[in-house]
C-alpha cells in the first residue's frame, strides 16, 4: 500500500510568519507532496495569516488542540506533542527558519525503516557548551545523561522525521515534562531519549550550515536541507 508521506511546520506567533513563508517557498522548489502547517493556541490574526500561506503554497492547516504545562519555554515543550497530530504515515518536521536547497525524498524511506530519524551535527567534546547544558538534566535522568556524555552525539531537532510506530514521539512529552523549565526541553530530551528507542542518526548533509553576515550584526546560523 502506498505510504502517505508529508511535511509539517509549526508556527508560533506572527513574528515567525515571514520565515515560514520563505521556507515554504524554498520547499516548493524541490518538493510537491503533502505539507501541513500546525498552529497551537494562536490568535485569530495569526491563524488567518497561516491559512493565507497554506492556500498560497498548497498546504493544510492542522489545529493542535492540546494543553501543555505552563512554563517560560512552552513553545518548545509543545513541539514534543506535535508528532501526535500528524496525519501522515511518515512525517518530516522542519523548523520555519529552514531553507530547502535540495530534494530529500529519500528521507521518507529512512523514516519508514527506522521509526525516528534526526540530524547528527557531529561529536563534541565535554568542554562544549552543549555538554554543560545536558548536565542540568542529571538530577532528573542521571543514567540517560551519563550515557549521552559517554557516547556523545550532537543532534538538531530543526529537522527530524518519524512514523506512527515511533515510541519516542509517543513518550516525548511525558519525558520532557519534568524538564519544562530548562531552556531547550525538546531537543535536549530527544537527545537523552534516543538510546531507549528505535532511531537512526542521519547525515549532516540534511542540516548543512548557511552563514549570513551583515556589517552591523553577528553571524546568524540557518539550518538548510
Amino acid at each position: 500500500m502506498p505510504q502517505n508521506n508529508g511535511i509539517i511546520y509549526y508556527n508560533h506567533g506572527g513574528k515567525f510568519l515571514a520565515r515560514l513563508m520563505v521556507s515554504l517557498y524554498s520547499l516548493r522548489q524541490h518538493y510537491n507532496g503533502n505539507v501541513a502547517i500546525m498552529v497551537w493556541n494562536t490568535n485569530t490574526d495569526d491563524l488567518e495569516s497561516c491559512k493565507s500561506l497554506a492556500k498560497k503554497f498548497s498546504a493544510d492547516i492542522i489545529n493542535v488542540d492540546c494543553e501543555v504545562a505552563k512554563c517560560k519555554y512552552d513553545y518548545f515543550l509543545v513541539k514534543t506533542r506535535l508528532p501526535l497530530y500528524s496525519k501522515f504515515d511518515n512525517t518530516i518536521y522542519i523548523d520555519a527558519d529552514t531553507i530547502i536547497l535540495h530534494n530529500f525524498d529519500e528521507l521518507f524511506k529512512k523514516i519508514d525503516k527506522n521509526d525516528f530519524v534526526v540530524v547528527n551535527i557531529g561529536r563534541w567534546t565535554r568542554r562544549k557548551r552543549s555538554i554543560t547544558r545536558l548536565l542540568e538534566y542529571a538530577n532528573i535522568y542521571p543514567k540517560n545523561v551519563e550515557y549521552r556524555i559517554q557516547n556523545y552525539v550532537a543532534i538538531n531537532c530543526g529537522v527530524f522525521g518519524f512514523n506512527k510506530r515511533s515510541t519516542l514521539v509517543q513518550k516525548w512529552y511525558d519525558f520532557a515534562l519534568p524538564c519544562k523549565d530548562f531552556r531547550i526541553p525538546d531537543e535536549d530530551t530527544c537527545s537523552l531519549m534516543l538510546k531507549d528507542h528505535k532511531h537512526k542518526l542521519i547525515s549532516e548533509k540534511y542540516n548543512s550550515i548557511w552563514k549570513i553576515r551583515k556589517p552591523t550584526e553577528s553571524t546568524k546560523i540557518v539550518p538548510c536541507i
